[in-house]
């Protein structure tokens, strides 16, 4: 039933629900218990209700101002809203939404986007096309290879993907930027590069010295070393506990004498982790790429323009394994795979070993 509002006419009307002439999908809907304002309208096809208090404490004028205000929002359409949203609110969103879903490290997706999509943060979400997605793509393609754009792809896809679920955007243009299928990587450093690496890492600071050489010491993760407690340190062995490994099992890794100094040199540092933050109290580190690309322009000044990652010096660990002979059960049991069947992508034979071996034959 509709009626023209006013406080006598709301005061007195019968239970049920009641709109009002003046302002369509404004309604009083009264029980024997309450009597209240709200809206009920069709969205784009759907019906959406919204509660706008109770009769008491608003009038009759002021509640038709707020529902056609509210009326207005809710049936903006997503171009109106992308016309007034920036990239970056949506990332701060999306990592807001990370945080409430209990993600360890929610701050992630903010650094992705810094690095590798800082030029767009400021833009309206309606103003970025395809297009200079596509041309960003190749240009990460070009400078960090065509893994780390088609990572940041994807995480770029996700925000947008996070805009769309809110009704901000009604497409997502970086889904139409064709990036090159993943394929195992073959990337890992040999005994020369690793020696240049030795190198670069002595003109560094202590920690992402201390970081990468544990790396090539012990094969470990990145987020197992960057998170590692001094609660997994043994004698000469790091336990990982199975809430903190990949395959959902215990890890014991063995320590050479050299990663165990590289650890009492950082006991007093802080009393829970080996990393800790510099920036968040109680908490360890969790963005290092910014070491990653720093080592790298120091080995490029030495000749290496290898563009490997964190990942890829877990794979040089598996290499150096083979070198010395180590069986395929032996490099599964070192890299903390539950299965062999795992192993092989990464225990890659360098050309030395494959010329010693044919030497012997």
């Amino acid at each position: 039933m509709k009626v023209q509002f006013s406080k006598a006419v709301v005061a007195n009307l019968p239970e049920g629900s009641h709109g009002d002439t003046k302002v369509t999908g404004l309604v009083c809907n009264v029980t024997p218990h309450s009597r209240k304002y709200g809206i009920y309208i069709s969205v784009r096809g759907n019906p959406v209700r919204k509660s706008l208090g109770d009769v008491a404490d608003i009038s009759v004028e002021a509640v038709r101002l707020e529902a056609q205000r509210v009326i207005s929002a809710l049936r903006e359409t997503p171009k109106v809203k992308a016309q007034r949203t920036t990239l970056r609110e949506v990332v701060r969103m999306y990592s807001t939404h990370l945080e409430i879903q209990g993600v360890k490290y929610p701050e992630y997706m903010d650094a992705i986007m810094t690095l590798h999509w800082s030029a767009f943060l400021s833009r309206q979400l309606d103003s970025i096309t395809a297009l200079e997605l596509n041309q960003a793509h190749h240009r990460i393609a070009k400078d960090s290879g065509v893994a780390a754009a088609r990572y940041a792809i994807n995480c770029l896809r996700t925000v947008f993907n996070h805009a769309m679920s809110l009704d901000l955007i009604a497409t997502n243009p970086a889904k139409r930027v064709k990036t090159a299928p993943a394929k195992s990587r073959d990337v890992y450093l040999d005994e020369y590069e690793i020696g240049l690496m030795r190198e670069c890492l002595k003109e560094m600071a202590p920690t992402p010295r201390h970081f990468f050489l544990l790396a090539i010491l012990t094969g470990m993760r990145r987020s197992n070393i960057s998170g590692m407690k001094w609660a997994w340190i043994g004698q000469d062995t790091v336990t990982v506990p199975a809430s903190e490994s990949k395959n959902g099992e215990e890890m014991v890794v063995n320590l050479v004498p050299e990663a165990v100094e590289i650890l009492k040199g950082r006991r007093a540092l802080d009393p829970v982790y080996v990393f800790p933050s510099t920036s968040k109290i109680n908490q360890p580190i969790t963005n290092v790429y910014e070491w990653l690309l720093d080592l790298r322009r120091r080995m490029r000044e030495r000749g290496c323009d290898k563009n490997f990652t964190i990942h890829d010096l877990r794979r040089s660990y598996a290499v150096r394994l083979v070198s010395v002979g180590a069986s395929l059960p032996i490099i599964a049991k070192a890299l903390g795979h539950r299965s062999v069947s795992s192993t092989p992508i990464y225990a890659r034979a360098s050309a030395e070993t494959v010329r010693d071996y044919l030497s012997r034959v």
